[in-house]
């Protein structure tokens, strides 16, 4: 059962929110906050498909990922090729797209996440093995 976006008034044009009917108390939220508040809320209406997918603007974002993982979500966020990430056990950092590189062409799934404004999104999501950091 997906939890569809929900849309947040233009905090650039404050008229619009009084166009739109929005009362002068209600606090803008970031799309990230938003979408923990959509999680956290569908978690605890026992929607049975605990999984989340979304984009870049999400996957740099590192309170949405520690709020899934406490949650104990399956996740897969896009990030841009220059977002550093963990390798060798959180040891150091690197680009996305470097070890990206070095996966195999079977190590890679391509799906469609939803048709945007110019036809279907499609992702690209490669599994690399993990390693448990020493304590």
């Amino acid at each position: 059962m997906p939890v569809h976006r929900h849309r947040r008034a233009d905090r650039e044009h404050p008229g619009r929110w009084a166009q739109a009917g929005i009362p002068d108390d209600v606090v803008y939220a970031t799309r990230s906050a938003s979408a923990v508040d959509m999680i956290t809320a569908a978690v605890k209406t026992l929607v049975p498909d605990r999984r989340v997918a979304a984009g870049e603007a999400y996957g740099t974002n590192s309170r949405l990922r520690g709020e899934l993982r406490r949650l104990r979500i399956a996740y897969v966020l896009a990030v841009f090729c220059d977002h550093l990430v963990p390798v060798d056990g959180g040891e150091i950092r690197c680009r996305a797209d470097r070890p990206a590189a070095g996966l195999p062409a079977t190590a890679w799934t391509r799906r469609s996440a939803c048709d945007g404004s110019k036809g279907p999104r499609f992702y690209d999501s490669g599994l690399a093995g993990r390693r448990r950091r020493r304590r």
